[in-house]
């Protein structure tokens, strides 16, 4: 009982970090968007297809996203795992490759889902 309830509390703080870096991932993306929509009604007035504007659009987000989850996980596997590992030798499920590729594409659907309203916001605009 005392074993689940450590566990419990170590999968929490992995957890509400991993929302963290997340959401500020996602909003940093929502930034960048926001901050090329002329670029982006640029692509439009040259006759730029949608498809073509959002993979454009989704191309950095994405990029970037994948850069700070691969950070995340190598300062968690250098860092934080030996540190959680002192506590209970039961948590080496964590740096389990399967968990990880999971978790990576878990959060590029994130970042995809959630950045859509921003990007569609930005593509129903008008031109001029």
């Amino acid at each position: 009982a005392s074993n689940s309830v450590e566990h419990r509390f170590i999968i929490t703080i992995i957890l509400l970090v991993f929302l963290l870096v997340a959401f500020n991932t996602l909003n940093l993306n929502r930034y960048l968007i926001q901050k090329n929509k002329y670029r982006f009604k640029i692509y439009k007035l040259c006759g730029a297809g949608k498809l073509f504007t959002l993979s454009i659009m989704y191309t950095i987000p994405i990029v970037i996203t994948a850069i700070s989850f691969g950070l995340g996980t190598l300062i968690y596997k250098l860092f934080l795992f030996g540190f959680f590992k002192k506590f209970d030798t039961t948590l080496l499920m964590l740096s389990s490759p399967d968990l990880i590729y999971i978790t990576f594409f878990a959060n590029i659907v994130f970042c995809f889902i959630l950045l859509l309203p921003t990007a569609l916001s930005v593509m129903k605009r008008e031109v001029l």
